[in-house]
């Protein structure tokens, strides 16, 4: 047997060429690129690297553990498809080359390789298409794996300004007319996507799935958005689907430095806002003469929504967090538009009330649920075009609602000590109010705490005359009103006149 030789391979490599390839300005320290590094051994045995202390965790093919790094090494390996499904495949590790496994990778820019020295093993082409940045199948295997579609979609998505190349985007279209995206598993799916929607540019993830036809199968509530009308005035960008990547456009750039929880929410919530508009009824998106009308009522109703939000969440098993909020998004987006029309203090409350089981710290103590609803409401408001005076025009980039939304919430959470603090005081002393009551004892108590009354004066004012009498029973310092005090300095008036009058009897 030759002598065993090892090389890096794949992404490191790929990001280390493309990093070089940008202004000194933009360019990455090496750590930063070559984060995960993954080798190729050549002439080797699983018996030879067991014997050397490499960890063998290869269940389908020779896949190695180095004892101290930890990067994963693969003996050099060959496929051959054998089965349906993107599992389907045997592989065959004996006297294969490095350009054989090279051969069988998807795409030319991760089918090379780096020896010890730093030279760069380049068979297929991948500098070439880094540098004219194309994304293009090392063969015609490229066919044979359903998965590869995803990545194409996710690759674009994590260098946007890479184009596909027009025959691999033959062959994939080719690989969906075939039918082999139904043999995708959901966990699959929701991996790469989730890895997309935490990239540069999530929306080419769905752009290049429109692109191969796969969108309409794996997502079709999205594909469903496509050629949905909407008001030229409000929305002169176009369809559902184009306002929507506009969207996800918008929250991508707002939440880039955002840790990686709250930048699948927002985006995902961006992605989701709008679903309910595919249920939009003809004669709405239509005038009878079939020119566009583009009018959208209800989508945000929780009746249209979660059923679209349920199955998808059901089909690639959505994390409970991620499929809460987004049906918040869904629901709550046009409230928060139109939120500066809202005068009644009732108003405000029964929305944060609403939202109030979402509410919750993060581990350092700050609750940013609303924000970030009100963050992914600004993306949606902004990433439109809109028709003034004839004119297409951006959307204004501000939105005053949320600073009066939060100014309010800040408001409602001082209330709600306030309400907190008088019925603990009722609690207390075991004053018995009516359930039904509650709102209208709130409402007031709110009230009375703004005229600057102590909670003693407040009672005064909301309790009933029993619920007063018992509480002074129990020695409880209450003042009197106005209509008691008069009451009482009529009553000593004729008690001073009955003892007057018992006197002169004497």
């Amino acid at each position: 047997m030759s002598k065993k030789e090892i090389f890096l391979v794949g992404g490191a490599v790929r990001d280390k060429l493309i990093n070089q390839t940008l202004e000194k300005s933009k360019q990455k320290s090496i750590e930063e690129v070559a984060a995960d590094l993954d080798y190729v051994v050549v002439n080797s045995s699983p018996e030879e690297m067991i014997s050397l202390g490499y960890e063998n965790v290869g269940k389908d093919f020779p896949v190695f553990l180095h004892p101290e790094t930890k990067d994963e090494y693969a003996l050099a390996r060959k496929e051959r498809k054998s089965g349906q499904g993107y599992t389907g495949f045997e592989t065959d590790w004996k006297g294969v080359t490095l350009e054989e496994d090279l051969f069988r990778r998807d795409l030319t820019i991760n089918a090379m390789a780096e020896d010890q020295n730093g030279n760069v093993i380049d068979p297929y082409g991948g500098r070439a298409d880094i540098k004219s940045k194309k994304l293009r199948h090392v063969s015609e295997a490229f066919k044979e794996d359903p998965v590869r579609i995803l990545r194409v979609a996710r690759f674009a998505s994590r260098m946007p300004e890479f184009t596909v190349a027009n025959e691999t985007m033959a062959f994939m279209q080719e690989m969906v007319k075939d039918g082999m995206v139904n043999e995708l598993v959901s966990e699959r799916v929701w991996k790469e996507w989730h890895r997309a929607m935490k990239s540069e540019a999530p929306h080419r993830f769905f752009e290049v799935l429109r692109d191969t036809g796969a969108l309409e199968v794996l997502f079709p509530v999205i594909h469903n958005m496509m050629g949905v009308p909407q008001r030229a005035d409000y929305h002169a960008e176009g369809d559902v689907f184009i306002h929507t990547m506009m969207v996800l456009k918008e929250a991508t750039e707002l939440t880039k430095d955002f840790d990686e929880d709250r930048m699948l929410l927002i985006r995902m919530g961006a992605l989701l806002h709008d679903v309910g508009k595919t249920k939009t009824s003809k004669d709405l998106l239509f005038h009878k003469d079939g020119s566009m009308k583009g009018s959208h009522t209800g989508h945000d109703n929780s009746v249209v929504v979660k059923p679209l939000l349920k199955e998808l969440q059901e089909k690639y098993k959505l994390p409970d967090f991620v499929h809460r909020f987004c049906l918040d998004v869904a629901v709550f987006h046009q409230r928060f538009h139109a939120i500066n029309n809202m005068k009644k203090t009732s108003g405000w409350t029964k929305l944060f009330e609403e939202l109030k089981p979402r509410q919750k710290a993060d581990e350092n103590g700050e609750d940013r649920y609303l924000e970030d609803l009100l963050i992914t409401c600004k993306a949606d408001a902004i990433g439109r075009l809109m028709t003034v005076d004839g004119k297409i025009v951006p959307a204004k980039r501000n939105y005053t609602q949320a600073d009066l939304i939060i100014e309010k919430y800040e408001q409602h959470k001082k209330d709600l000590l306030v309400v907190g603090k008088f019925f603990s005081l009722v609690k207390e002393h075991k004053v018995k109010v009516n359930p039904k009551e509650f709102p209208r004892i709130k409402m007031e108590v709110l009230t009375h705490s703004k005229e600057g009354k102590n909670f003693g004066e407040i009672l005064v004012e909301i309790l009933s005359k029993e619920q007063k009498h018992n509480l002074r029973e129990k020695g409880v310092d209450i003042p009197l009103t106005n209509s008691e005090l008069k009451k009482n300095i009529k009553r000593e008036a004729i008690e001073k006149r009955k003892a007057k009058r018992a006197k002169n009897k004497i």
